[in-house]
């Protein structure tokens, strides 16, 4: 840093010419210097010799001045009982510049302790004092400060002004002022008040900047933590505080710091399910806190143990009540919020007389804030509001209540632009959700149950699109990522050493994610009305519709036909999900044709006996109900990742596959004012029947546009992709369960992703991908989907074909020229999907696995 080179120049000529002055004034700054590395021993050291040059010299202003930063890198390291019977002593003492300096020093250490009205009155005298003395370097410090103390007592607007007016100073106040913290603190406020597109876009910035400097990265990566936090991004926030801990732990840490990064740290094991790990860095934070005398944040780590421990035990109403009014007086107000909530819902299930007087005393203070305070904590309010009026009895209100507190969480999302922003920020509504839907079951009427389910799954299907702006950063970024998956492959197939290549993929998919989620939606998030039971049923004409939902465990199931709906109970989950990957597992197999005919054999007699019991569990109690009708299908949980097509009640069946069935209405009325358009075929390399498959297609579609070998480049296919009609693409897929935003389609030069494909100013119409697991997507709660499927839907493709299994190229290529002579005659694209497997099965050509790998997405 130029810093502490100019600072070490001046004290080796200090010691050389035996200026005691310049001697204290280059330790103080040294030490100031080790103060911004986090080198809390060693900026000790150098105040201590800056106070012991300044004293042997009789330098009293110099000795004030180091004995202040003292006080201040004191308490970083924790002892902040010290540091302000030292600072309050100087305040007292010091005269002129020195009193006002002493004055805004007192305030930080005030606001760390969280004595924050006595804080505050103190920046409101000394920052105009420092504005009128012309120390720009104090003023930029201390407003950075105050804008802190004003996020925490929310007020915002004034924080964001101090933290310009800093940013603005930066130029007069030196290289000493570095301004990388004004973009950091900019982040936080942004975080605090729910604009986590703008807190990210500060957040790289600040990272960036902070790795240019030479800084330590922890504390930008433990408030990046709490921004991914509150839109439901877990495990990426858990990384985050997780490795601010460990920088903080592995350097000479500031204890004021790591605490709080523990703290941090904590809360998102906690939301992520590690309750014993959210226990164990609670317990040292708050130590650690106590050790401090910062009694608020101590408050904080009480929250975090008891709402870990609550499933467990249940704290007396007393002990909730203290911990929540501590809270509370420290300013945060949202933990004490969910805390007392909480509690309450607990205690309502334990169903005592005395716990439920006393749950209903904490609901009523939980719902006060039904008007006030950001998205979240109105979330709370109105959840316990929900909760009050069901105990009154007001069916009718508790309804009411949870639709407000649903358009509160709309109202804190809808700035949010990025696909997997809005994904995770909609599952947040799970809590609201499951209580919608309990009482709806309960109820036992259908039509309540279907209005509940549609209302609250997938959301995000229903929001408008947000068209990303022109990023040449993302674009170039892309580019990178494609080159270095080559890169990748290449050695791979070379079987050279890839782990520094594999490092780079990863890299710069952080980057390319990042930046992405940096678009706003720039408007309220309008979105698609939930249609009545009466409307879907005009629509479905000789269809049924089969939406399916789970709750506590437990599967249900809702069916509509032209004559009536109905509810059906179908059991418990437990089970489901094994057969599910047992039959996915066998279709694998038999799709890569290995191993010995009686091997073969086993794996179709595991895939029969999975299908069947699947489908006696998913469609025993309906047979009756659904006949032989046309199915439409809405999903939960790992249903989504069933293909459909291998169970016996849907053979010979048309089967469309939905994420809700709100979409599988407006994709129906969109198809009927859709007209036709140019046709697109692409094939990809690796696949030995892709090119003579496209091949035979282009026969059928003389006009199309055909892309195949080396003329099927991403830039190309992505060019005739955007707005087609109808696409086929037979390339390779990948689906990545670890990041489906990444799953991805592989061209001559590289691939695809979600990412690039959302750049897109129109999907194509009708996208067939005969690719393996071109059809999965991820499932978090709320049913919100992540993947190449979701992506095109969500971003307007009527209907995606493609396959929920591994699939085997030659038994592929049949299938889909029998597809789209069908579709050439007229048939929709469920209808001509099921048209073509029975064609193929009469002629005895199809496999179990061409018949029941692929789906039809939409209508």
């Amino acid at each position: 840093m130029r810093a502490k080179r100019l600072a070490t120049d001046a004290r080796r000529a200090a010691l050389k010419s035996q200026d005691h002055f310049v001697l204290a004034v280059a330790e103080r700054a040294l030490g100031l210097v080790a103060r911004e590395l986090n080198d809390i021993p060693g900026s000790r050291r150098h105040l201590r010799r800056s106070i012991a040059v300044a004293e042997a010299a009789g330098l009293e202003v110099e000795v004030a001045r180091s004995r202040l930063r003292l006080a201040d890198v004191v308490s970083l390291g924790g002892a902040t009982a010290a540091a302000l019977t030292q600072l309050r002593t100087l305040d007292v003492n010091a005269k002129g510049v020195d009193q006002v300096r002493s004055s805004v020093h007192l305030a930080l250490l005030l606001q760390r302790t969280g004595q924050s009205d006595e804080a505050l009155a103190r920046y409101r005298r000394a920052i105009p004092a420092l504005r009128r003395l012309g120390l720009a370097l104090d003023e930029a410090q201390a407003l950075s400060n105050r804008a802190i103390l004003n996020t925490y007592r929310g007020d915002y607007r004034a924080a964001e002004a101090d933290l310009h007016r800093a940013e603005a100073l930066a130029p007069v106040a030196g290289a000493a002022f570095p301004v990388v913290k004004v973009h950091h603190n900019l982040g936080f406020v942004a975080t605090c008040r729910g604009n986590v597109p703008e807190a990210l876009t500060w957040f790289d910035r600040a990272q960036s900047e902070y790795a240019a400097l030479g800084l330590p990265l922890a504390p930008v990566l433990s408030d990046r933590a709490e921004a991914l936090l509150s839109v439901g991004l877990t495990s990426e926030g858990l990384a985050a505080a997780t490795s601010a801990v460990a920088e903080l732990e592995a350097g000479s840490s500031a204890a004021l710091d790591l605490a709080e990064a523990q703290l941090m740290q904590a809360r998102a094991f906690l939301l992520v399910g590690e309750t014993r790990d959210a226990v164990r860095s609670a317990r040292k934070a708050r130590s650690a806190f106590r050790r401090q005398g910062r009694k608020g944040w101590s408050a904080l780590g009480d929250y975090v143990l008891t709402r870990a421990g609550l499933a467990l035990r249940m704290p007396t109403v007393a002990a909730l009540v203290n911990i929540a009014n501590q809270l509370e007086e420290a300013g945060w107000v949202e933990p004490a919020l969910d805390l007392r909530l909480a509690w309450a819902i607990r205690a309502l299930n334990l169903a005592k007389a005395d716990s439920v007087t006393e749950a209903a005393g904490q609901l009523r203070i939980v719902s006060r804030y039904r008007r006030r305070g950001v998205a979240q904590i109105r979330a709370y309010a109105w959840h316990a509001e929900a909760l009050l009026r069901h105990s009154a009895g007001n069916s009718a209100g508790c309804r009411s209540a949870l639709r407000a507190g649903f358009r509160a969480l709309e109202e804190g999302h809808a700035i949010l632009g990025a696909t997997d922003l809005r994904v995770h920020a909609a599952s947040r509504a799970q809590d609201l959700a499951s209580l919608d839907l309990r009482l709806a079951l309960a109820d036992g009427r259908p039509e309540r149950v279907l209005e509940c389910a549609e209302r609250w799954r997938a959301r995000v299907f229903r929001l408008q699109r947000v068209q990303p702006r022109a990023d040449r950063q993302l674009e170039a970024l892309l580019e990178e990522l494609r080159h270095a998956t080559l890169a990748m492959e290449r050695a791979a197939l070379n079987e050279e050493p890839t782990e520094s290549l594999l490092r780079r993929r990863a890299a710069l998919e952080d980057a390319v994610r990042d930046q992405a989620r940096h678009v706003e939606s720039g408007r309220p998030a309008r979105s698609t009305a939930v249609p009545t039971s009466s409307e879907l049923r005009r629509l479905l004409e000789d269809r049924a519709l089969v939406e399916y939902l789970a709750l506590d465990g437990r599967l249900y199931a809702v069916t509509l036909t032209e004559r009536r709906l109905r509810l059906f109970h179908l059991g418990r989950l437990r089970d489901i999900a094994a057969e599910i990957d047992s039959l996915r597992f066998s279709f694998s197999r038999l799709a890569h044709k290995r191993g010995s005919v009686a091997t073969r054999e086993a794996f179709t007699n595991a895939a029969r006996h999975s299908a069947r019991t699947l489908d006696e569990y998913v469609f025993g109690q309906l047979r009756d109900e659904l006949g032989d009708r046309r199915l439409v299908i809405v999903p939960t949980g790992r249903l989504h990742h069933l293909p459909w097509a291998g169970l016996p009640s849907c053979g010979g069946k048309t089967v469309s596959v939905s994420p809700s069935a709100t979409l599988w209405a407006n994709v129906v009325e969109r198809r009927a004012r859709e007209k036709g358009g140019r046709i697109v075929l692409v094939a990809g390399p690796g696949m030995e029947h892709a090119e003579p498959e496209i091949a035979e297609l282009a026969t059928l579609y003389p006009d199309a546009i055909t892309l195949v070998g080396s003329a099927a480049t991403t830039r190309e296919v992505l060019r005739a992709l955007d707005g087609a009609h109808i696409a086929h693409v037979a390339a390779h897929g990948s689906f990545r369960s670890d990041n489906p935003q990444f799953s991805s389609l592989q061209l001559a030069d590289g691939q695809i992703t979600v990412f690039n494909l959302e750049r897109l100013k129109a999907t194509p119409r009708l996208l067939i991908l005969s690719a393996c697991e071109s059809g999965v997507s991820g499932v978090l709660p709320g049913d919100e989907l992540l993947g190449l499927s979701a992506a095109v839907l969500s971003l307007g493709t009527t209907n995606l074909m493609g396959s929920m299994v591994t699939v085997s190229d030659s038994t592929t290529a049949a299938l889909m020229v029998e597809l789209h002579r069908r579709l050439k005659a007229g048939e929709t694209p469920p209808s001509a999907l099921a048209q073509a497997r029975q064609i193929l099965d009469q002629s005895g050509e199809a496999t179990l696995l061409a018949t029941a790998g692929f789906a039809c997405f939409g209508a």
